[in-house]
């Protein structure tokens, strides 16, 4: 038996170092996922079947691989799995619980095993610092209650919530087990799998709008609001926002023309998913970082000359659409301004609270919670210092949730203070120092990334919420380990092999 395993790991060791083995890797957990997902969605039945595959998968590689490099898009890919809202701790499914647990003891006996390396980890202060800030304020928020004016009765938030207080100290496990976990050359494989992830968000936000279009919810996609289940629609936009600069990061290193166009393609499909989200926030960022990114690859594509064709080709095309169905297009732009960018202005006149979904409002109430009390200014009211009752399809009845804040400035304040504040400033410094420590091809794209998404996040829900920590702790574990490897001294030409 040890000498099969033993070949066997021999054997996949040697294939995961042919050229395409990423790529099929990532895009066989991304259609689990997505086939899984869709079940789900459609059974409407709390059942994991693709986060139970990839559980396995994830298994395999770590027995038979020994470099958690490969768990990068199991790691990342998971919560996309998530059709159903979980509404209560007696309704998450034993699957997942076991799937969870498993997963959970294989990576954390994979770095015992590996021994823990501190000194590995470089942007630990700043998540720990987030997770300390979460934490301390269980203190005086360990009893929650909301007053429900409708049905006149005191109720106490659901006890799954409270786990949510522990959530950036998952994010920081998660970023340790794989900044020990990770070896080389792993840059490409979470490039990669964020770029891919585009794909898959696309994918499931096409079925949510079909299936509104097939029922008779809506007859138009820009009335398009939904719930995929790990997030809501403007939920989907903040990552294909996140996944966009990767996308274009692989565009640049192609230098063969059919490989940059299946990258344009995929960039043709991320702003489909974009368009079908209706997230204002969406379509305001991914078109400035588009342009942005767009004019960075005119300069720094590996391929230069192919690209700028593309280029005006999309330009001329775009051009010669608008003069030729030119009343279709103004039609498509005003249902489009009408039904997603006309919320609050009628007949000239604008309502703010409106416009940005009672935004103000929500800022108010986080500054107003925060400054109550001498502690709270210091260390926060914490993560459920307000309750949103939502419905939960039977009558009379509600769920009790915290309050996001739709800005991760006044969502830190709210969950930290001001203690949460500096340590979400210590975190930004470590993140953006990290990426300046490689070539400038890298830093440009990833800053492009992280700008894009800290400027989404003035608006939305980023930090503090898995669909964002996830990958993005996950990212920085990569550029850690492979500055030992790789390009720490800035400006030297990457070896990486595209």
């Amino acid at each position: 038996m040890r000498e099969f395993v033993s070949s066997l790991s021999t054997k996949l060791n040697r294939l995961s170092k042919t050229k395409y083995f990423d790529d099929c890797l990532i895009l066989l957990l991304a259609f689990i996922t997505f086939v899984g997902w869709t079940i789900s969605t459609m059974t409407n039945i709390s059942i994991m079947l693709g986060l139970d595959l990839l559980i396995i998968i994830a298994v395999l590689l770590i027995l038979f691989l020994h470099d958690l490099k490969y768990l990068i898009p199991v790691a990342i890919y998971l919560i996309y799995n998530i059709a159903n809202e979980v509404s209560g701790a007696n309704a998450i499914p034993i699957d997942l619980v076991i799937a969870v647990l498993i997963f959970a003891g294989v990576l954390i006996y994979h770095t015992i095993k590996n021994k823990i390396d501190f000194s590995k980890m470089k942007s630990v202060l700043g998540l720990l610092g987030l997770a300390v800030c979460e934490i301390i304020p269980l203190i005086w928020a360990f009893n929650i209650t909301f007053l429900n004016q409708e049905l006149n009765e005191i109720r106490h938030m659901d006890l799954v919530w409270y786990v949510l207080y522990l959530g950036d100290l998952g994010y920081l496990v998660i970023y340790c087990l794989f900044a020990n976990g990770i070896k080389a050359n792993s840059k490409q494989m979470f490039i990669k799998t964020m770029s891919y992830l585009s794909i898959l968000i696309t994918l499931e936000c096409m079925v949510c709008v079909i299936n509104q279009l097939r029922d008779g919810t809506i007859d138009n996609i820009f009335d398009a609001y939904y719930w995929l289940g790990w997030g809501l629609c403007n939920e989907a936009g903040i990552m294909l926002c996140f996944s966009c600069p990767f996308t274009f990061y692989i565009l640049a290193k192609k230098k063969n023309v059919l490989d940059m166009l299946i990258y344009v393609a995929i960039l043709g499909i991320t702003g489909i998913g974009v368009l079908i989200t209706t997230s204002r926030g969406a379509y305001l960022i991914f078109g400035l970082e588009f342009i942005a990114l767009v004019v960075v690859t005119f300069f720094k594509a590996e391929n230069k000359k192919v690209f700028r064709i593309m280029v005006y080709i999309a330009i001329g095309l775009a051009i010669v659409v608008a003069v030729i169905f030119h009343n279709k297009v103004i039609s498509v732009l005003q249902s489009l301004f009408d039904k997603v960018f006309g919320t609050g202005i009628d007949d000239g006149t604008i309502d703010l609270s409106k416009i940005s979904n009672r935004r103000f409002e929500l800022w108010n109430m986080a500054t107003d919670y925060t400054a109550r009390d001498w502690y709270k200014i210091l260390f926060g009211p914490g993560f459920a210092c307000d309750i949103e009752p939502q419905e939960s399809g039977v009558v009379g009845n509600y769920v009790y949730g915290p309050q996001v804040f739709h800005s991760f400035i006044y969502e830190t304040m709210a969950i930290g203070g001001v203690f949460g504040l500096a340590c979400l400033s210590l975190h930004m410094s470590q993140k953006y120092y990290r990426i300046s420590m490689f070539d400038k091809n890298t830093f440009i794209y990833f800053l492009v990334a992280y700008i894009s998404l800290d400027l989404y996040g003035l608006m939305d829900n980023t930090y503090h919420m898995y669909y964002f920590m996830i990958p993005l702790v996950i990212g920085m574990a990569v550029l850690d380990r492979e500055a030992d490897y790789l390009m720490i001294p800035y400006g030297r030409i990457s070896t990486e092999r595209w």
